[in-house]
């Protein structure tokens, strides 16, 4: 069996616990980050590595989705296990977090404006890429913040999985950027290959085709059949 076959199964399995509560009462869930976001999944209290604000938001919104629970936690535990790697790309995140919590107010902010301070925070850290983005994007230079500026260093494309922006698209209508974002995933490039992708316009824009993006599943979907 595929690991994108185990990975079906094993959500199915998931769901199927927590549609029937009454069943399975006593069980926890370990998992990678591939829970964070994406997934339909709601569960009543979750663990995970202190890491950043956006990984404590997302993993958060896999909690109490629907307010099925009289109470719902989230621990962020940090760990010193002797051989344990961590992983030094979330080092500067780690430490703006944790600078946020004891001496900042993030118990009164809204989430957006959490996570936009953490990103500024960061970038601050490194002055000249900070400067050099601020640059850029005043001077609508998008291909080489795309180029130079990677918040995860992975080969990765963006492409539309909302079927009426990509309808909208096609016939010529202008879609906001905001819109863009909210509708669009992104993947592994080498991926690609494997699914259904469709070109929208120019080489600039793609699309997933009809039955290669599930609302549950995501792109997985796609690979999966």
């Amino acid at each position: 069996m595929s690991n994108f076959k185990l990975f079906y199964v094993e959500l199915q399995e998931i769901q199927n616990r927590l549609e029937h509560k009454d069943k399975y009462v006593n069980w926890t869930l370990i998992a990678t980050s591939c829970v964070e976001s994406g997934l339909n999944l709601s569960f009543r209290n979750g663990f995970c590595e202190f890491r950043s604000s956006q990984s404590a938001f997302q993993i958060s919104g896999r909690l109490n989705r629907d307010c099925e629970y009289d109470d719902s936690v989230l621990y962020c535990f940090k760990q010193s296990i002797p051989g344990f790697i961590n992983n030094k790309s979330f080092d500067s995140a780690i430490r703006v977090f944790d600078e946020q919590i004891t001496y900042g107010d993030i118990s009164n902010m809204n989430i957006s404006d959490v996570i936009t301070q953490s990103f500024d925070m960061e970038c601050k850290r490194d002055d000249t890429t900070y400067t050099e983005l601020i640059k850029k994007e005043k001077l609508n230079k998008f291909k080489d913040i795309a180029n130079d500026f990677k918040i995860i260093d992975d080969d990765t494309v963006t492409v539309i999985a909302n079927n009426v922006i990509i309808d909208r698209l096609i016939s010529g209508q202008t879609i906001t950027s905001h819109e863009l974002i909210r509708g669009s995933v992104g993947i592994r490039r080498s991926y690609l290959r494997r699914l259904e992708i469709i070109k929208i316009g120019s080489d600039e824009l793609l699309g997933f085709a009809d039955g290669q993006y599930d609302s549950f599943l995501g792109y997985a979907y796609g690979l999966l059949k």
